[in-house]
């Protein structure tokens, strides 16, 4: 219920956003409002085409019956679509500004909270909730609230048009009820399969990404992703029987009520105590009945299934931002001081360990290791973007976990390596603006970062391994190039070429980092 109640915190602002929203929200309300008259008049137009004499009436009261009941008709038949058409620019607004509310809160969060989710698990959130959030107000706002409307006001005229019709009505509920209870189990069965998807994703990208050394081997490693598929085709099966089994047991005690009530009007039918009239309204105020009642376990699946679907991104929402209050005043390059750090993901041995540098401007500083050492760990502590457990690291005399990323970002850039990266770019287009995907590879993209940074003019730069996806001429020319134009470097490398550039040259092993070489 907490995560109800979440979800229309974030989504209930958006319907009254703006003035094309509230135009918007009004008009699908009126819709709303004259499907609800009209699904509850129509079968009383049917009661009166029966129930008048030709004689009293003349051809053309019958003739403008007959056409409003199939305007009527028409009307209740699209009200759905006319509500879609009418709301559409409520959802569309939200999908649009909670996607990129959510892209932008991930990189206000601290890298440490972000752990638990790989960056295809964010992909595959933000993309699904356009969905999901399109379904879950489409249910919340244009389909449960107006098939309850619907059920309350046919309830009322079932009741007025025979009180043995008190038994359609309570099977109704019954049925709705019955269906509401299973709802949780289809809600973990879904959770289920999604999760096993979302691992599916992971697993294909992975496979995809790694496929110059799978196909050596393809057989071990197709293997463990068949067994992956298997259990997210199992989950889906057993999600698709609950499904339909929901409706099953809906209809099931819907029409055994509806029967037993129906046969008894018509054994009064039978005896005359009642007229045809009588029979039809009813039945037709049965049928009326059943499409809402329908609507509602439907809806209630989509609802609690874009609740699933929307949890991961209202997590990632719901992530604490970064407190980084302090502002830089000088923006010429200043010393990095590193005084004892340590730092660990686990509980065992530390993987920093009383760490002490100091950066002054102009150090152009080369860092080597064994993979796992956490090269890459002290690179972001220097960069400010993750807190040491103990220790302190300060720039500018304050504290750089705690200035400001965009302050920090006008002297210092931090460019780590990157694999494989798509850039969407951008070329003018007859019909607006036509977005192209170009595919870098892993050394290109690393180019094109650079030449990035370098267009700020940085004071500090930190190279996490940042050229090492490049051939060797190219690495030295870009090497050169950045120590000629930013002042203080730190590059991590495996490359021993390329750290002979280098003033000062360490190495992290074992969670202590060396001086080896300093060249003045």
């Amino acid at each position: 219920m907490k995560k109800v109640i979440h979800i229309y915190k974030l989504l209930l602002p958006y319907l009254w956003d703006g003035k094309q929203a509230k135009i918007a929200t009004l008009s699908t309300l009126l819709l709303i409002g004259l499907d609800i008259m009209a699904t509850t008049y129509f079968p009383y137009i049917w009661k009166n085409l029966i129930s008048t004499s030709i004689q009293t009436k003349p051809t053309t009261w019958f003739l403008e019956h007959t056409i409003l009941l199939f305007v009527i008709w028409l009307f209740v038949k699209n009200a759905f679509n006319l509500r879609e058409i009418s709301f559409f620019p409520v959802t569309n607004q939200a999908i649009k500004k909670i996607r990129l509310k959510t892209l932008l809160k991930v990189h206000t969060v601290n890298l440490r909270n972000l752990e638990k989710y790989n960056v295809q698990e964010i992909i595959s959130a933000t993309s699904r909730i356009s969905q999901s959030i399109r379904g879950f107000m489409r249910v919340s706002f244009i389909s449960i609230f107006p098939s309850t409307a619907k059920i309350i006001s046919l309830s009322i005229a079932l009741f007025t048009a025979d009180k043995l019709c008190l038994g359609i009505i309570g099977t109704s509920y019954t049925g709705l009820l019955a269906a509401s209870f299973c709802l949780k189990y289809y809600t973990r069965a879904k959770y289920k399969a999604w999760h096993l998807t979302d691992n599916v994703t992971t697993a294909m990208g992975q496979n995809l990404y790694n496929t110059a050394t799978i196909r050596f081997n393809p057989k071990e490693y197709n293997l463990k992703i068949k067994k992956l598929f298997d259990l997210e085709a199992n989950a889906w099966q057993l999600h698709n029987i609950l499904f339909y089994l929901l409706y099953l047991i809906q209809d099931c005690i819907f029409y055994l009520g509806a029967g037993i009530v129906f046969c008894l009007l018509m054994l009064d039918y039978s005896r005359g105590i009642i007229g045809l009239d009588k029979v039809v309204l009813v039945y037709g105020l049965i049928s009326a009945m059943r499409n809402p009642l329908v609507e509602i376990t439907r809806n209630l699946t989509r609802f609690f299934g874009g609740i699933i679907d929307i949890n991961k991104t209202l997590d990632i929402l719901n992530l604490p931002s970064e407190n980084k209050p302090l502002q830089l005043t000088n923006f010429t390059s200043q010393p990095i001081q590193l005084q004892q750090i340590s730092f660990n993901y686990t509980t065992s041995r530390n993987l920093l360990e009383d760490i002490n540098l100091t950066i002054t401007p102009g150090d152009k500083i080369g860092i080597f290791g064994p993979s796992g050492s956490g090269k890459s760990t002290l690179c972001q502590i220097i960069a400010g973007l993750i807190e040491p457990d103990s220790g302190s690291v300060m720039y500018s005399n304050l504290p750089i976990t705690q200035i400001n990323p965009i302050s920090l970002g006008k002297v210092l850039r931090y460019i780590p390596q990157i694999q494989h990266m798509q850039e969407l770019a951008e070329e003018e287009h007859k019909y607006g603006i036509n977005l192209k995907k170009q595919a870098f590879s892993g050394g290109e993209y690393q180019r094109h970062l650079l030449q990035e940074a370098l267009q700020s003019n940085p004071q500090i730069i930190i190279l996490d391994e940042t050229i090492n996806a490049l051939d060797e001429p190219s690495a030295k020319q870009i090497l050169t190039e950045i120590l000629y134009n930013v002042p203080t470097v730190v590059m991590v490398s495996h490359s021993h070429a390329l750290l002979r550039n280098m003033k000062r040259i360490f190495e992290l092993k074992d969670g202590h980092l060396v001086e080896i070489i300093s060249n003045p």
